[in-house]
């Protein structure tokens, strides 16, 4: 399965897909991330930085500047006794928290989650094709002394590539890379 990457940004953001160098780029954009090195997602927003280079210019090195990893590092300390309105944590966690309080504008990250209740407040966007960064994952099955745990490894493996499995990964917004036969 593949995944991609995604900007959110709250649902009266001007963020949009056609204009998201633009954005991203203007000096007022607070751009947040994943930690770079703890977090792939952060090592993911970086490429997309150096892809940007590219396309304009100069780009990388504003985005690098710009850019405040807030999520997938180390734990942060416990916060002090606070009086925001939103609580330490929203249901979203922390990246709509960052999003809601206005400490960033968008948030680069995964398009991989499942929105079973799409939350009103918040939009995503999938980055341009210019600027796009992909994760693609593998499967290997790995011998194993037990014939019985090699053989449930390989149903397992056989599973994921069922049409059924397939759609599960489809609604978490990965994109499928096996192709579904259609008789």
């Amino acid at each position: 399965m593949r995944n991609t990457l995604c900007a959110t940004a709250r649902a009266d953001h001007p963020l949009t897909t056609d204009k998201f160098l633009e954005h991203m780029l203007d000096p007022a954009t607070r751009i947040g991330t994943s930690t770079p090195k703890a977090d792939p997602g952060g090592d993911y927003a970086l490429a997309l930085f150096a892809n940007a280079e590219a396309v304009q210019k100069g780009a990388e090195q504003i985005l690098r500047e710009k850019a405040r990893a807030l999520v997938g590092g180390a734990p942060p300390a416990p916060p002090a006794a606070q009086s925001n309105r939103q609580g330490a944590q929203s249901a979203g966690g922390p990246t709509k928290k960052f999003l809601i309080d206005g400490t960033v504008d968008p948030f680069i990250g995964y398009c991989s989650r499942r929105e079973t209740h799409p939350d009103p407040e918040l939009v995503s966007v999938p980055v341009p094709e210019a600027l796009a960064v992909r994760a693609d994952y593998a499967l290997a099955l790995l011998r194993d002394k037990s014939p019985e745990r090699q053989a449930a490894a390989a149903r397992f493996a056989l599973y994921l590539m069922t049409p059924h499995a397939q759609a599960i990964f489809a609604d978490y917004n990965f994109i499928p890379i096996v192709a579904s036969s259609a008789h």
